[in-house]
């Protein structure tokens, strides 16, 4: 069961992260800014699948208000997220062949999760006492398995990545290649 303390705890621990993450950026090269955004990605949709287990919210013994504001949470990590890759969109030219396909893949992957989302809010805004029905879990199910899989589908490409890069690094120190 998450209490205040706990959420306020996790809030802040993913806070200071952020803003470490975000600091770290200032001094790389947009590749690396890149790896870095998709990385942080991979760990927020991992927080949003956890965050919307199903189970979890209705074991959590969540007050109306204070479901409705984990609702809102997760929605706002959603469109966070969708601003993210929409950055990385517009600085495709200088992503490697693999963040691109990353990005293929996610952000139909997103939508999706970012559908399911809002229609979670629509349908517990519509009835407030009795929102645990059949397609509401549906709903929240959705957006804990879209977040998962983009999660799996971001940590895959990001270990062939740094694969990738390892093996440049191999082929530069014995001058294979050249």
């Amino acid at each position: 069961m998450m209490n205040k303390t706990t959420l306020s705890i996790t809030w802040a621990l993913f806070i200071a992260t952020s803003f470490s993450a975000r600091a770290a950026k200032k001094i790389q090269t947009p590749a690396d800014q890149a790896r870095t955004t998709l990385s942080e990605i991979e760990e927020s949709t991992v927080n949003t699948a956890r965050e919307a287990d199903p189970i979890g919210l209705l074991a959590g013994g969540l007050s109306q208000d204070s479901h409705y504001d984990h609702l809102m949470t997760i929605k706002d990590d959603i469109n966070r997220m969708g601003t993210e890759i929409s950055i990385l969109d517009a600085e495709s030219e200088s992503l490697a062949l693999w963040e691109k396909q990353a990005l293929d893949k996610v952000e139909p992957l997103l939508r999706e999760t970012a559908a399911n989302a809002q229609k979670a809010t629509t349908r517990f805004e519509q009835d407030k006492r009795d929102f645990w029905k059949e397609d509401y879990r549906g709903y929240v199910n959705g957006v804990e398995q879209g977040s998962e899989q983009i999660a799996e589908t971001l940590k895959a490409y990001l270990k062939y990545g740094k694969a990738h890069e390892q093996e440049e690094q191999f082929k530069q120190s014995l001058g294979v290649g050249q």
